[in-house]
């Protein structure tokens, strides 16, 4: 923001003059001194305030008046802005940038013709949360269209609302048509994938499984993890092969984990391999360990079980830890497994290890491990430790002195979980029918 408002040449000016370590007040003096502006407001507003604009806008066309009309709301604190909008019609682009200082203003804009697309903040010269309302038109004519990749990527991610079975079809050939643009900025075609795996189109499952052998290896990962929500052996089969064969680690750990999604109990044969496989930051284990979370049967509880293990690789023990809190939280049958095993690691001589493990206590949501969490805080050397076992220690005691709706809460997640096992039987059944 500070470089569009002085120009490149201040802010160089003023970066190299600094050169060295300084306070906020050293560095504003120096824009200031390169820059001729005077901005004590500029500072207060976006060093020293804490938080950000978050702005809603909506926007309509008044066809006899010939007026656009922008309506932008500050749902948070009302901060003084420049807004930079710019407008394309038949007759060409038009740029303008009315100041919002308000926390609901309406800002006019005439213009020659009905707008065919109006871009935000093109090039993310504003710091601000965004909720832009627009018709699927316009979102479709904006991936396309749009004139810098932030503005399309921003397009690709508002098209995954468009759910209904009138617009969803339109909305998926569009994702589609960005996905397969192999000249598009990878942020594009990643968030395009993403949105496709939301939207969950039928029609979309080829384009999905044809990205999985893109040069791109982060259109690669995006890819697998949106064919995770596509049933079928076309699916499962395509992401078996990623995970087997890519050369990326964050392809193949994305493709175990939607392998997991999409074949459920089947799918611990490939889980298996995946905790064997070595990885830089046993990447490729941690997913393993999420896949075993997506099954979620007592035999991946288990394996989860034997992960924590000593002897396992440290980073996979530390995600086994936490994994094996959220497994068993509300189910009756592993709760006393999960946290005498936590209660035990968080003796380990392992810092992160002891670490998850108060983590994984804190995910169990069980009041009997609050005396091992209070003794884990006392003996702690480690501040971190300490604070996060008196973080455990409060949510457990709320939960212990809450009146009789945590235990429904309980039971609505026991309920959660056997409907989602019924579903995953069923999809075994109508797979095994294809």
């Amino acid at each position: 923001m500070l470089r569009v408002k002085l120009g490149d040449k201040a802010f160089q000016a003023a970066v190299q003059f600094q050169n060295k370590s300084v306070e906020s007040d050293d560095l504003r003096r120096a824009f200031e001194t390169s820059s001729g502006h005077e901005l004590k407001a500029f500072f207060e507003q976006w060093v020293h305030r804490p938080g950000h604009p978050k702005l809603d806008i909506h926007w309509s066309f008044d066809a006899k008046a010939k007026i656009a009309r922008i309506k932008i709301k500050q749902t948070g604190t009302v901060y003084k802005i420049q807004l930079p909008i710019h407008v394309q019609t038949k007759a060409g682009e038009q740029v303008f940038t009315p100041t919002i200082d308000g926390a609901e203003q309406e800002v006019t804009l005439p213009l020659d013709s009905e707008p065919e697309m109006i871009e935000f903040d093109r090039y993310a010269s504003l710091l601000a949360e965004w909720k832009i309302t627009k018709h699927l038109d316009e979102w479709v004519h904006q991936i396309a269209q749009g004139k810098s990749a932030l503005t399309r990527q921003r397009a690709a991610k508002m098209l995954s609302k468009f759910k209904r079975p009138n617009k969803r079809k339109k909305a998926a050939r569009a994702l589609e048509g960005a996905l397969a643009n192999t000249k598009e900025f990878y942020w594009v075609r990643s968030a395009s994938a993403g949105s496709l795996g939301v939207l969950k189109d039928s029609g979309s499952k080829g384009v999905l499984i044809k990205a999985l052998k893109d040069k791109n290896s982060r259109v690669r990962t995006a890819a697998a993890s949106a064919l995770g929500n596509f049933k079928g052996k076309s699916s499962y089969r395509a992401l078996a092969n990623a995970f087997e064969n890519d050369a990326s680690y964050k392809t193949a750990a994305a493709a175990i984990r939607a392998y997991a999604r999409v074949r459920s109990g089947d799918a611990m044969g490939l889980i298996d391999d995946a905790l064997d496989r070595n990885s830089h930051n046993e990447r490729i284990r941690s997913a393993a360990i999420l896949a075993l979370e997506e099954v979620d049967t007592a035999k991946a509880f288990n394996r989860v079980l034997d992960e924590t293990a000593w002897g396992r690789p440290d980073t996979s023990r530390s995600r086994a830890a936490e994994a094996l809190g959220r497994m068993a939280a509300g189910n009756n049958k592993r709760l006393d497994n999960a946290r005498d095993r936590l209660t035990e690691l968080l003796n380990d001589p392992r810092f992160w290890v002891r670490y998850s493990a108060i983590k994984g206590l804190k995910a169990l949501n069980d009041p009997k491990a609050i005396d091992a969490l209070k003794k884990a805080a006392e003996v702690g050397v480690a501040r971190r430790i300490i604070r996060e076992a008196e973080r455990a220690i409060r949510k457990l005691e709320d939960t212990r002195d809450a009146p009789p709706k945590a235990q429904l809460m309980q039971e609505v997640k026991e309920l959660k979980r056997t409907t989602k096992d019924l579903e995953k039987r069923i999809d075994t059944l109508e797979n095994g029918k294809k």
